[in-house]
């Protein structure tokens, strides 16, 4: 290419998009049929351990608490990564995913889940 030169119509936005949060959204949730909303009782470096960025994104809610957001096309799937990441988590999220993901939340430590987590 020796002469760059714009051809055709350009984009003006009013009000850009934020484009890493596009680019995050259309990675780890926008093609899923799922998406899992929850909370970690663990802090970011912790959770950030277990889930790589390209499935899922992090945000630090405190230092001890992050939220992770993920997609899958099978809810069994995402029980299965969640319920492998060994850490407390509270789902967030409508009440017919709650029910399915959060028993894996308190499964393997010995412990029920609670009215809260399942949104009952």
């Amino acid at each position: 290419m020796i002469d760059v030169r714009r051809t055709g119509h350009g984009v003006v936005f009013d009000d850009p998009p934020d484009a890493a949060q596009y680019v995050r959204e259309s990675i780890t949730t926008a093609p899923y049929r799922y998406r899992a909303v929850v909370r970690v009782d663990a802090p970011i470096e912790t959770v950030a351990a277990h889930v790589p960025p390209s499935v899922g994104w992090l945000e630090a809610l405190d230092a001890v608490t992050t939220r992770l957001t993920a997609g899958a096309d099978a809810l069994d799937y995402l029980v299965v990564h969640l319920g492998a990441m060994g850490l407390d988590f509270v789902v967030v999220a409508d009440r017919l995913r709650r029910a399915a993901i959060a028993p894996v939340s308190a499964a393997g430590r010995g412990r029920r889940p609670s009215p809260r987590s399942t949104g009952r």
